[in-house]
């Protein structure tokens, strides 16, 4: 386990996720690593589902919680930036629409008729 950390803390987070993956004992520090090894490589998904792992392995452990902050916060931030910056929300039922006709309207031909918010 001290290798997987040494590996992270140099940046080499595909070596980490090597050494982890030969670990058979999995606990909360384990989840920890392997999250940290994966936000290293912008594998977010994982990594937020390796911190909640640890998480729920060890609620009490303050570096768990704020390694799950830190990725939970990082989605919420990059949606934040799009508004400021104009972009739209795709979670509008609008949104989802104007994107439903358009993509009927390319699979299935233009029948001459238009639908958008």
């Amino acid at each position: 386990m001290q290798a997987a950390r040494n590996y992270i803390n140099a940046g080499h987070y595909r070596e980490a996720l090597n050494v982890l993956e030969g670990i058979q004992e999995r606990g909360a520090r384990w989840y920890y690593y392997a999250a940290a090894a994966n936000m290293g490589l912008n594998n977010n998904i994982a990594a937020l589902n390796y911190a909640r792992q640890a998480v729920n392995m060890d609620p009490a452990n303050l570096e768990y919680r704020q390694l799950l902050h830190r990725l939970e916060y990082a989605g919420q931030s990059y949606q934040a930036a799009g508004r400021r910056y104009g972009m739209p929300n795709l979670n509008s039922a609008c949104t989802w629409l104007c994107l439903s006709q358009l993509l009927l309207s390319c699979c299935c031909g233009s029948r001459g008729y238009y639908f958008c918010c």
